[in-house]
């Protein structure tokens, strides 16, 4: 079973959503969104919500756009063309730093019209001002939110998503069985 899941924002009733393919655990993705509401205001989020643009992959993209998103491409997947946009910004993927602090990306693909099976959706409700934990299990309701006025540490946050979702599926595992071992995973991956 892929680990997919779904990250972004809802506010004043829009909701702008992409697609993260596979380990969207809340050990891993969940633990990198919790890092990131810990460091980034409700105000910059909601100011930045606005320029964030959201892109179909039917949609095909001008020179323009191909030029801005050319630090975020990676021709090494999908179709491995500057006319798709999941190459266009394939280095974005589970990285909402990109729209805020590292060079402000412009572009998000809807994740919305995603196909596939959905495990974890990390929803930044900028309307309650919370972060909500969507999980599989029941998509009608967040298993768990978290005030982002009064964050806890990430640590913290991953930890509490991880014993909600024990809570509700009992055969779910860590990978590492700690939590600093999936950071150390983490830590890896974004130096690569």
């Amino acid at each position: 079973m892929t680990e997919d899941g779904l990250i972004g924002f809802l506010y004043r009733g829009a909701k702008k959503i992409t697609y993260h393919p596979s380990a969207s655990t809340p050990e891993a993705l969940g633990y990198q969104i919790a890092i990131f509401c810990n460091n980034t205001s409700v105000e910059a989020m909601k100011k930045g919500f606005d320029k964030i643009k959201l892109v179909t992959p039917r949609n095909v993209p001008t020179d323009k756009q191909i030029e801005e998103c050319r630090r975020w491409t990676d021709l090494n997947v999908a179709s491995g063309s500057e006319k798709d946009w999941e190459c266009l910004l394939a280095k974005t993927l589970g990285d909402l730093r990109v729209y805020f602090i590292w060079g402000r990306c412009k572009y998000m693909i809807d994740g919305i019209k995603s196909i596939g099976s959905i495990l974890y959706k990390y929803i930044i409700n900028l309307d309650t001002e919370k972060l909500e934990f969507w999980t599989y299990v029941d998509f009608s309701k967040p298993l768990v939110e978290f005030d982002l006025n009064n964050f806890p540490h990430p640590k913290e946050v991953a930890w509490a998503m991880i014993e909600a979702l024990k809570t509700v599926d009992d055969s779910y595992q860590t990978y590492s069985g700690s939590l600093d071992g999936a950071y150390g995973q983490l830590i890896e991956l974004v130096n690569q």
